[in-house]
């Protein structure tokens, strides 16, 4: 079975990063999930609690975070919420003035149920 690399939520946005195994992709095999089927999946990786002091991002050395929005960026370790919120939007308009960075990620919240999803 693929072995997970990490997790992160993002509001209403669940990431599960994992391994490649041979075989059908849960892309193709999503749209024929239904009803129970689909509720059950959901729950069984809603029910993964984060647990605080673990890295967020990979499960394995260098529990590193990915951004792929536009291109691949990396962060450091991340600890908690927090620290994701101040690597998410970086970088991401360089023409934008560092306190107006700082005021957009004022309105981050810090305190989401992180699951493996």
């Amino acid at each position: 079975s693929p072995e997970p690399l990490g997790f992160v939520i993002l509001d209403d946005m669940h990431y599960l990063f994992m391994t490649r195994i041979p075989g059908v992709t849960s892309h193709s095999c999503w749209p024929s999930l239904a009803g129970m089927a689909l509720d059950a999946l959901l729950f069984d990786l809603h029910s993964i609690l984060w647990t605080p002091g673990v890295p967020l991002g990979s499960l394995a050395v260098p529990y590193i975070c990915k951004d792929a929005r536009r291109h691949v960026r990396t962060s450091g370790q991340t600890y908690s919420e927090a620290q994701f919120n101040d690597f998410f939007p970086c970088d991401l308009l360089p023409r934008i003035s560092s306190s107006y960075l700082k005021w957009l990620c004022s309105y981050l919240r810090n305190d989401h149920r992180i699951v493996l999803s």
